[in-house]
């Protein structure tokens, strides 16, 4: 809270720049692939772009660490400009790769999306113990309540802080406007999974016609908690006898070691892509923001199957494009999926498997949606009115608004700030005392 007679320029003036670190070492980390040297782990990097965005958007510089660890001696704080005790390092990592910075008022940024964490380490990964590697900092953000409760079992000083986003979809637009294919997708190589045939996505989707139902879903195909293999399977029982039903797989791979020719290779770890239906397509290109915004502003329906997560960010940006879920509402998805503004999955508790997990922990939870759960919803979407859907657009598109813009966010993010930077200078005080 600002003091009465303090100004909000005042208060900016005071928190004028901030750290942060990003980058990791050599890990392999589960569901994913080893992230090279130097280099940011994908969904903590588009979580701190984000963050940043907002830090930007209060008018606070940001200034990135390469390797906070090394900062240890005096000598060392001088290649940090007008650094000072107590300036705020925000880490934007997995929990494993926390690495603080000395003198600082260092926050963790936690996407977490397990029922509990690791409260010990095995003998050759040493930071695999979460709860220690937490209480090395001084506090911890997370970003949907799931997670947050569960951090809170462990450790003090956990906040939740919702991440900023653009809403540029229109309550008002009807299927028929999302019909319209813009000449973009024309420049995105695309494959059909079933057969392996190559095209553009436009030229694809104009290949089905008339398209009655298209859905659109974005995920890692390394990752485990997507539940890839139930939902392709489910879409493709669902599209049998439904021609115009369409599904856009929006990979999210590194395109310098897998490429579009390797895709089926990489899906028949999870299911027959021979059988996958005809009207799968699959893209593995990295767009670039104006081509993604054209992907998500023709789907119609946005699927997520997945086992748990700690944000669910493509599930967000559908919504604020004005998708609809078809979605499970577990874990961070309980803050914004309802059954006013999507077409829910069930999903039920089970064990996670051991290769899910970047700790490797045996004893964790996650949410499975079977094939019938799923198969059963994208028939309730399908034959739901335009009125229904229409509504449940609007309140989709009303949800995100409401939560996660731009507006709403800064001024959470503002907030903790101010308290983090206040309990650091009060904190440095009683050292100096």
């Amino acid at each position: 809270m600002l003091n009465s007679g303090q100004s909000e320029n005042s208060a900016h003036h005071r928190i004028g720049r901030v750290l942060f670190s990003h980058r990791l070492g050599v890990h392999r980390l589960g569901g994913s692939e080893t992230i090279p040297l130097g280099e940011a782990h994908y969904s903590h990097d588009l979580v701190g772009r984000r963050i940043r965005q907002g830090l930007a958007h209060l008018g606070i510089e940001t200034h990135e660490l390469i390797r906070p660890e090394m900062f240890s001696a005096p000598v060392a704080f001088a290649s940090i400009k007008d650094f000072r005790r107590g300036d705020i390092h925000i880490i934007f990592k997995p929990i494993e790769e926390i690495r603080i910075l000395r003198g600082a008022r260092n926050i963790a940024c936690v996407v977490w999306e397990f029922d509990q964490l690791n409260t010990h380490s095995t003998s050759n990964r040493p930071f695999s113990n979460h709860v220690r590697m937490l209480k090395l900092v001084d506090e911890v953000w997370c970003y949907c309540k799931f997670t947050r409760d569960v951090l809170r079992k462990y450790i003090d000083n956990v906040h939740l802080l919702p991440v900023p986003f653009d809403i540029p979809g229109d309550p008002e637009q009807s299927d028929e406007a999302k019909s319209e294919l813009p000449l973009d997708l024309d420049l995105i190589p695309a494959m059909r999974l079933s057969s392996g045939t190559s095209g553009t996505l436009g030229n694809l989707l104009r290949s089905v016609s008339p398209s009655r139902f298209l859905a659109l879903s974005i995920f890692n195909p390394h990752d485990l908690r997507k539940n890839a293999g139930y939902m392709i399977r489910s879409f493709a029982l669902f599209q049998r006898d439904k021609p115009g039903a369409v599904l856009i797989l929006k990979l999210s791979v590194d395109n310098k070691q897998f490429r579009l020719q390797n895709v089926r290779s990489i899906l028949d770890r999870y299911c027959s892509t021979a059988e996958a239906g005809d009207n799968i397509f699959v893209v593995t290109q990295e767009l670039p923001p104006k081509i993604l915004t054209s992907l998500y502003r023709i789907a119609e329906f946005y699927i997520c199957a997945s086992h748990c997560e700690g944000l669910g960010m493509t599930v967000i940006e559908a919504m604020a494009h004005g998708a609809i879920p078809i979605s499970v509402n577990e874990t961070a998805m309980a803050d914004y999926i309802t059954e006013n503004n999507a077409y829910v999955i069930p999903s039920s508790p089970e064990p996670a498997l051991l290769q899910s997990n970047s700790a490797l922990n045996p004893n964790l939870t996650w949410h499975t949606a079977d094939i019938t759960s799923i198969s059963l919803a994208l028939e309730e979407a399908y034959r739901s009115s335009p009125q229904i859907r229409q509504s449940k657009r609007r309140a989709a598109i009303e949800m995100i608004r409401s939560q996660y813009s731009m507006e709403q966010t800064v001024s959470q993010l503002r907030a903790r700030l101010l308290a983090s930077h206040f309990q650091a200078n009060t904190q440095d005080k009683r050292e100096v005392t």
